[in-house]
């Protein structure tokens, strides 16, 4: 049995090119959820955690991205004093120089949905956990430690307010830089929308709706590129409202088709 050397709940996670797992912040204690500041390697072979230097302030439900060039960026989280003080300055982790710190602070939600893109910016799709502070959809650059959101191509349908605990994929095939983002809200919705980030005007457009309403939902790309949705609520945390029933985008035809029924509330 593996045990995590420091409580690694609601931390965030990326593979470096070793194939080590780098587990950045958690949650210090719970009350008012500080964020922890330090960070490990988990070695897949070796099943063990080595401790790295800890980050410049704490993070609780950051989110993590590995970069072609092999480091990772860690973003958002709130900070060591907990809520609501956010950790608004993103670093750099690089298994040669560990932890650098942004130059610039910059506002995002908890958990921020960010996909690499082919020109290296982080595109945000808008999901997030709780808050969306609004911060609108749009992208980070590393190299200039910038945020651009977007000012147009969001439509009424698309809803910020109701992508709290959404999921997003990046669509297959990847060259086709297409982010598709679903559900969420409180009620949760089945309103689905999707971006094409080749487009000279990059726009969110409502697709093909899901069959359930989801909050809390998990999306898995499986290897025929469709999309697997399952688990999740209509009203959060309240098991009489799951929706047991997974369900498959088909993303050529533009259609969702049922898959099998859980027998366990999964939010």
């Amino acid at each position: 049995m593996v045990t995590t050397p420091t409580d690694i709940f609601c931390s965030g996670h990326a593979f470096l090119p070793s194939g080590r797992l780098l587990v950045a912040g958690g949650t210090k204690s719970y009350n008012s959820f500080p964020g922890e500041t330090a960070a490990y390697l988990f070695d897949p072979i070796l099943e063990d955690f080595t401790r790295v230097s800890d980050m410049a302030d704490g993070r609780w439900y950051p989110s993590l991205v590995s970069l072609a060039d092999g480091r990772v960026v860690a973003a958002s989280g709130w900070s060591k004093q907990g809520d609501p003080v956010m950790n608004d300055r993103p670093e750099f982790f690089s298994s040669l120089t560990n932890w650098t710190a942004f130059s610039k602070t910059m506002d995002f939600p908890l958990y921020p949905h960010l996909f690499l893109q082919k020109d290296g910016r982080l595109f945000y799709s808008g999901g997030h956990v709780f808050g969306s502070r609004n911060v609108q959809p749009g992208w980070l650059d590393p190299a200039a430690q910038t945020f651009t959101a977007m000012t147009s191509g969001i439509p009424a349908s698309f809803d910020l307010d109701h992508r709290d605990q959404s999921a997003s994929v990046l669509l297959p095939p990847a060259q086709e830089q297409r982010v598709m983002l679903m559900g969420g809200g409180d009620p949760g919705i089945n309103a689905v929308h999707a971006i094409d980030l080749n487009a000279v005007n990059p726009a969110y457009a409502a697709v093909a709706s899901m069959h359930f309403k989801r909050i809390h939902l998990n999306a898995v790309i499986l290897p025929d590129r469709t999309i697997f949705v399952s688990g999740g609520e209509q009203n959060s945390e309240n098991a009489t409202t799951a929706s047991l029933q997974a369900e498959i985008y088909h993303p050529p035809a533009n259609t969702w088709s049922l898959a099998a029924k859980a027998s366990v509330p999964r939010m």
